[in-house]
């Protein structure tokens, strides 16, 4: 009961290590399993086949991450060990032979466009006399790198080489097939730890040693290549349609980046109904209709995320009208790619507009035609992630002007945000919102224009200037964050700011930025918390400035006295109701007179260095 109350993964991993008793019982527990993911990655990824051969029957979690595989059915192997996954991501895994066979083309390509570049400066029949004279008189030892031969035996001794190679492949094809028939013959069968059968996990899950997939008995030493067609290795189409297909009947998460692998999980998932979210990335994947079926197959589906190329996402997905094939009502839909007019995709996205909660269209290139959609069709929506940089002209904004979507609560702006007309135009479509997110607000007062949101609570922007908000009036504001704070070392500003906005609780400012000195980071440190006074609901209050190189001129005079070093690290950490403060070491040491006001600012809370 009291490992059910353990939220935070990092306790959990922490208990893990306690005692082998309290690791099987989180590991059985599929409540506490669903909250911490399996991750192999890359090198070390064989290192933890052990614990999925002891324990897959329990992994709900599981992320595969830039992992060569030898075959489809080498990962394929840990997908039947793990029946009960519930989420999987495959980011970046690949076949190896498929590719080294890019590599040899790339690498054949060069060679031969290196030769058709000797051959075009020409080679007189001298020349040709003098290199048979050196094959002739060099002599050739066979244990010699083909890197270390004399250049004129470099073409002779590559294609012997690839001869060679080529006999050897057959010669360890026809060993590996041996040896996989003599393993099946004299291996026993590995049979996964009888105390499975004592652990009551859930009632939609078959706890039964016998009822397992086959593949839970698959660690053995069999060679990569067992299972696969050895007259047809290379052939990847052949190799992904002999794929045995997986019972993962509770996978409700998928995350697939575009490869041949995941192409083959999605065929080897033909009965698959159960996915909640669904998120595909579409790079060098080839069009193919895989991936329309198995996202018309989801009749819950709730989540969809797609990003990559244009081309790519829109045939893969969309190459013909779905909205007759699908039952599933999106919540949100979020879309990275460039975005130009599809036929069907539009059709797909309009079909949706009544459903979705949540847009993120962190996109480029947006054909007007989506906003048009957007702004007059998604009336339920609740959050928006948008761009708005070059979209707008006079008669757009006439055409959007009226176009009202009272439900939205939260609005992401993306872009340089330059244009004041455009930025009125987008945000009076939201009337009620209560988060605003925007990458960039120092451009223009907002005088005028955020008094019209009494909802406004949040205001989020990655570049601020603190002058922005001058004289407006909005109680509503509780929260000030930004990225970035552009100073603009003057004191009435941000008492202004704590008049105008008087329910400040909190303050996040992540990094300063312009200045480089010493003084006129600590000169900005200083302002900022002189005033805090002002805020008197601040609840928390955090001020960040991380090192950044100072770049600057050499000095031939004195090169030993010219300092190249970065600017201290400066932080403070104001939590009001834990009474608290954490500020750095420098901090503590060289800003004396900062640290006296806030000891006289913030009386109960204790100062620390951190």
């Amino acid at each position: 009961m009291i490992l059910g109350h353990l939220d935070d993964v990092e306790d959990l991993k922490k208990c893990l290590l306690t005692s082998q008793e309290i690791r099987e019982i989180i590991i059985k527990t599929p409540e506490l399993m669903r909250k911490l993911t399996l991750t192999l990655m890359h090198v070390t990824w064989k290192e933890k086949l052990w614990f999925i051969e002891k324990y897959g029957f329990f992994v709900r979690a599981l992320k595969l991450d830039d992992i060569g595989f030898e075959s489809n059915e080498e990962f394929m192997k840990i997908l039947r060990q793990t029946p009960n996954l519930e989420r999987l991501t495959v980011d970046d895994c690949y076949i190896i032979s498929e590719r080294e066979t890019d590599n040899d083309n790339e690498d054949g390509e060069n060679e031969n466009n290196d030769v058709d570049m000797n051959q075009q400066e020409g080679e007189n029949a001298a020349a040709n006399d003098e290199q048979q004279q050196v094959q002739e008189e060099v002599p050739v030892d066979q244990n010699m790198e083909i890197e270390q031969l004399p250049a004129p035996l470099l073409p002779v001794a590559i294609e012997e080489a690839e001869e060679i190679m080529e006999v050897q492949d057959i010669i360890n094809e026809q060993a590996q097939v041996i040896n996989a028939i003599e393993n099946r013959e004299n291996s026993p069968n590995i049979n996964i730890n009888n105390q499975q059968n004592d652990v009551n996990i859930e009632a939609n899950v078959e706890n039964n040693q016998n009822n397992e997939p086959e593949g839970v008995n698959i660690i053995e030493n069999v060679p990569p290549n067992q299972g696969m067609n050895q007259e047809n290795n290379n052939e990847t189409t052949k190799q992904n349609n002999e794929i045995e297909p997986l019972n993962l009947k509770y996978l409700t998460h998928l995350h697939l980046e575009s490869s041949t692998i995941s192409e083959s999980i999605v065929k080897s998932l033909p009965d698959c109904t159960t996915l909640k979210l669904l998120k595909l990335t579409f790079y060098y994947q080839e069009p193919v209709t895989t991936f329309t079926d198995l996202l018309c197959r989801q009749d819950d589906l709730e989540e969809l995320n797609l990003q990559g190329w244009s081309e790519m996402v829109f045939k893969c997905l969309f190459k013909e009208d779905i909205r007759n094939k699908i039952k599933f009502r999106l919540k949100k839909f979020s879309l990275e790619c460039e975005m130009s007019y599809h036929a069907h995709f539009s059709n797909f996205l309009r079909s949706q507009a009544n459903h979705i909660r949540e847009l993120e269209l962190t996109c480029y290139n947006i054909n007007f035609h989506y906003y048009r959609m957007i702004f007059n069709h998604f009336q339920n929506l609740i959050k928006l992630n948008i761009p708005v940089d070059w979209f707008l002209t006079d008669a757009r904004v006439n055409a959007i002007k009226d176009c009202r979507i009272n439900t939205l609560k939260e609005l992401e702006l993306v872009g340089t945000n330059d244009d004041i007309t455009c930025f009125k135009t987008i945000l009076n479509i939201f009337p009620n919102i209560e988060i605003l997110k925007c990458e960039n607000l120092q451009n223009f007062s907002l005088y005028g224009i955020l008094e019209n949101f009494k909802k406004l609570k949040t205001i989020r922007s990655e570049n601020f200037r603190c002058e922005t908000m001058l004289f407006v009036k909005l109680p509503s504001l509780t929260t000030l964050e930004t990225g970035f704070l552009y100073p603009f070392a003057m004191d009435f500003l941000w008492s202004k700011l704590a008049e105008d906005c008087p329910n400040i609780e909190n303050i996040l400012i992540e990094d300063i930025g312009h200045f480089k000195l010493n003084d006129s980071v600590r000169s900005e440190f200083a302002i900022i918390i002189k005033n805090l006074r002002h805020f008197k609901n601040l609840k928390t209050c955090k001020i960040l400035c991380t090192p950044s190189e100072n770049t600057v001129n050499g000095d031939h005079d004195n090169p030993e006295n010219e300092n190249l070093q970065e600017h201290p690290f400066y932080k403070v950490n104001i939590k009001v109701n834990e009474k608290t403060i954490k500020i750095s070491e420098y901090f503590a040491q060289n800003c004396i007179e900062e640290v006296r006001i806030l000891r006289e600012t913030f009386k109960d809370c204790d100062i620390t260095e951190a």
